[in-house]
């Protein structure tokens, strides 16, 4: 089975991601707009820094609940955010900072921590998991099989109700 479907057992790529979102309500005004801007902008030149820590920036300024982990968001692949944020930060290089990237909650500054290219999962990694899912697949094919042979086989009698 895994030789045949060799396909289905790739890890995507994935990137280990910090970042500091300053949050922007889409009703906000002109002016409170270019205010958040003018903070997003000061807040990344300080991450741009050398030597700048970005987990306490997170900690500090960052509207997001990640910004307790320093803006930690872990390892993610395509398809889990924003695609504006996730374009941003599968094209950055390890270490990179970058902002201001816009989404439909604020601006956001990010920082790659780390990017591990797609890979072949081996067979020896998923052997007993691989087991386990084509066991529980041969027994719900034979229950289906066997209670579509008790209904083949079933007489079933309605009888009507007789009201009095």
């Amino acid at each position: 089975y895994y030789e045949s479907n060799i396909d289905r057992f790739v890890e995507p790529e994935k990137v280990k991601v910090s970042h500091i979102l300053i949050k922007v309500d889409p009703s906000s005004s002109r002016q409170q707009f270019d205010a958040l801007l003018k903070k997003s902008e000061m807040i990344l030149a300080k991450a741009k820094e050398k030597g700048a820590d970005f987990a306490a920036l997170a900690k500090e300024f960052s509207d997001d609940p990640s910004a307790k982990q320093g803006g930690e968001l872990g390892f993610i692949h395509r398809g889990r955010l924003e695609p504006e944020f996730e374009d941003a930060a599968f094209s950055m290089k390890p270490g990179e900072v970058r902002g201001l990237v816009r989404t439909l909650y604020g601006f956001h500054i990010l920082k790659l921590e780390a990017k591990i290219p797609p890979r072949q999962v081996e067979f020896k990694e998923i052997k007993d998991k691989l087991k386990k899912d084509l066991q529980r697949d041969a027994d719900n094919k034979a229950r289906r099989e066997w209670l579509k042979g008790l209904w083949d086989k079933a007489k079933i009698v309605y009888i009507p109700v007789v009201q009095k």
